[in-house]
């Protein structure tokens, strides 16, 4: 059985920490000002805490600003990505369509996506069961995700 961590209670002791640390830099800052001629290896000290204590704290504090924003899961991804790429009826009867997820013919009536990349065709429900466990065309590697969200941007 394996011990289970929330990431909030990560992200909550490293926030502390940095705070600790920042706190121990000011504290430093503070005792260099008012001690600074009379005890040379007080001085020292407190330069050498300083010093080490204000990158950590910098540190400690970024971690905690970069876990706090937490990726998206799958089913949001996906949401996200049927918003951007509609679904559609093929309407040339004279072409096969294959489905590059379940290799079968596409019927006219059914939905399909094609990649805006490698142009190749797929069921609507095969391409985001396949979008489940990767965001990218089967074929040709396309990130669906990474350019919904480049689309989404251009039109703000």
């Amino acid at each position: 059985m394996g011990i289970i961590i929330s990431t909030k209670r990560i992200s909550k002791s490293l926030l502390y920490c940095g705070i600790l640390f920042l706190v121990l830099a000011i504290s430093s800052i503070i005792i260099l000002t008012t001690v600074s001629g009379m005890f040379p290896t007080v001085l020292l000290v407190f330069i050498i805490i300083l010093v080490i204590t204000c990158p950590i704290s910098l540190i400690f504090l970024f971690i905690v600003y970069r876990r706090g924003k937490t990726p998206p899961d799958i089913q949001t991804k996906i949401e996200f990505i049927k918003s951007q790429y509609k679904s559609f009826r093929l309407k040339d009867t004279s072409k096969t369509y294959i489905c590059m997820v379940c290799k079968r013919d596409i019927e006219i009536n059914q939905d399909v996506h094609n990649c805006p990349n490698c142009h190749s065709y797929y069921h609507e429900e095969h391409l985001f069961q396949w979008l489940q466990v990767n965001t990218l065309c089967p074929v040709c590697s396309f990130d669906y995700y990474q350019n919904a969200l480049k689309t989404r941007n251009k039109k703000k």
